[in-house]
């Protein structure tokens, strides 16, 4: 299954990005390079992706050192909250059930 990334500024400090499929090596890759070019808080839209390897994980963390801000991850489904527990990557972001970023949890 191949993925997608869908990138949209909301504002000057705010960027959300929509995946698509699973969040695999290939995805994390061109996640990591959307972290080093935007500089700003990142919004990420789960609700498409089937599941997350360790590699997924690890850009997730990286992500969270490159802007010093924990990405919010919306609508992320059971096996993908799991994961990030499971791998310890939870303490390192927001999860957020609520497809309106404004409802953080």
């Amino acid at each position: 299954m191949e993925g997608s990334i869908r990138l949209t500024r909301q504002d000057d400090q705010t960027t959300a990005i929509t995946l698509q499929g699973p969040l695999d090596h290939d995805m994390a890759q061109n996640l990591g390079a959307l972290a080093i070019r935007n500089q700003t808080a990142v919004i990420l839209n789960c609700r498409q992706i089937p599941y997350i390897t360790a590699a997924g994980s690890l850009a997730l963390l990286k992500l969270y050192q490159t802007t010093r801000k924990k990405p919010v991850l919306q609508e992320a489904g059971p096996e993908l909250i799991s994961t990030l527990q499971l791998t310890g990557t939870a303490g390192y972001v927001i999860l957020n059930p609520d497809p309106d970023p404004t409802t953080l949890s």
